[in-house]
């Protein structure tokens, strides 16, 4: 991407820009959804034991929704700031 901003080629720098952030949302989502699908199972097997009751694990799965949403959010996050930074 600094490449193509500093030789003055906006177009290919919008198009590193963009298949960076199409890749990412490419990959993060279908595990962001995959997740989601699994995280009461997953939860129970990572976590109920000693004082950890049922009410946790509803707790703790519908936290992991909201977590696994943000994993696509942080990615493109960091693709925007490699893209702004490069200017």
């Amino acid at each position: 991407m600094v490449e193509h901003y500093t030789q003055g080629k906006i177009g290919l720098y919008k198009k590193d820009l963009s298949m960076a952030i199409r890749n990412i949302v490419f990959i993060t989502l279908p595990s962001t959804f995959g997740m989601i699908a699994v995280r009461e199972p997953l939860v129970r097997a990572l976590y109920l034991q000693g004082e950890f009751t049922d009410k946790d694990v509803d707790t703790l799965s519908t936290l992991l929704i909201f977590y696994c949403l943000g994993i696509t959010a942080y990615c493109v996050r960091q693709a925007l700031l490699q893209g702004f930074y490069s200017i």
